[in-house]
């Protein structure tokens, strides 16, 4: 803590909805300001302290510095019903429609399918063991 212009010991104070300003004019010592928060802490006196008060600033004693945790939000959780079926996946590309017109029939043995999709869960019971290659093509960690 450091002293005042007026000889007073000034006392550590949080500060807040207050101009950095304001709390510079009323003479405050050791001022910082917390980078995330915006909270304003600042040596003062009791006077200074209740002048920042009346122009309508939150001015409270710092006793002790406490850093809090924030705990992360709980994810919402993943329907266990997807959303798009294989049999549909068939249906909208019409994939049994292309099969039907080849000579000889594609029955799907020795063939690679290739999907490009938003993601896809290499985890799931019907993937597992078949995805040979996946490559995230946007700018995220994971997809």
């Amino acid at each position: 803590m450091s002293s005042s212009g007026n000889g007073n010991k000034g006392t550590r104070y949080s500060i807040i909805n207050c101009q950095l300003d304001a709390v510079e004019q009323v003479g405050a010592q050791n001022i910082s300001v917390a980078r995330h928060s915006g909270i304003v802490f600042a040596d003062l006196t009791e006077v200074q302290a209740n002048i920042l008060r009346n122009y309508g600033c939150t001015v409270e004693v710092v006793e002790k510095i406490k850093s809090g945790v924030i705990a992360p939000p709980v994810p919402a959780p993943i329907s266990l019903q997807p959303l798009i079926t294989p049999v549909s996946v068939l249906e909208i590309t019409g994939f049994e429609r292309l099969r039907a017109l080849t000579v000889p029939l594609l029955y799907g043995l020795g063939m690679k399918i290739a999907v490009v999709d938003t993601g896809i869960r290499e985890t799931h019971v019907q993937l597992e063991d078949r995805v040979i290659y996946s490559k995230n093509f946007t700018n995220a960690r994971w997809v």
